[in-house]
């Protein structure tokens, strides 16, 4: 019985110890400025959808309505940061950088590729 209620404490402050921050934020990708030469790209070209799901120290996000994914991680203070290469055109990489910070139930942060750099807010749905 002794042996039950331990590890039913233990289950307890597992289930107490998830992120409070955790779960689905959703907003917009705003255009702010270029961030090389003019380039048609998706993320310049008006204000697009993004959403974001937060587990503990990670998270994965989604801007432009799906067209990559980045995973990053979320520091105990709320700062977020993912990075990710992909290939581009002349074999030169193509890198994505999304910073953020979660400040009660919303992200602000800056998504910035080669050709833009947009503004980030989404709010926990």
């Amino acid at each position: 019985m002794t042996r039950a209620l331990g590890l039913l404490s233990l289950l307890v402050l597992a289930a107490c110890a998830a992120s409070l921050s955790d779960g689905h934020y959703a907003g917009t990708v705003t255009p702010a400025g270029m961030s090389g030469p003019p380039v048609p790209a998706m993320l310049c070209q008006g204000v697009t959808r993004g959403g974001l799901d937060i587990a503990g120290s990670h998270f994965a996000f989604v801007p432009n309505e799906g067209t990559i994914i980045l995973h990053g991680t979320i520091t105990p203070s709320g700062a977020l940061a993912a990075t990710r290469a992909l290939p581009g055109a002349d074999r030169r990489t193509y890198t994505v950088r999304f910073t953020g910070q979660l400040r009660s139930h919303a992200i602000t942060g800056q998504l910035v590729t080669p050709e833009c750099h947009a503004a980030v807010a989404l709010a926990r749905e």
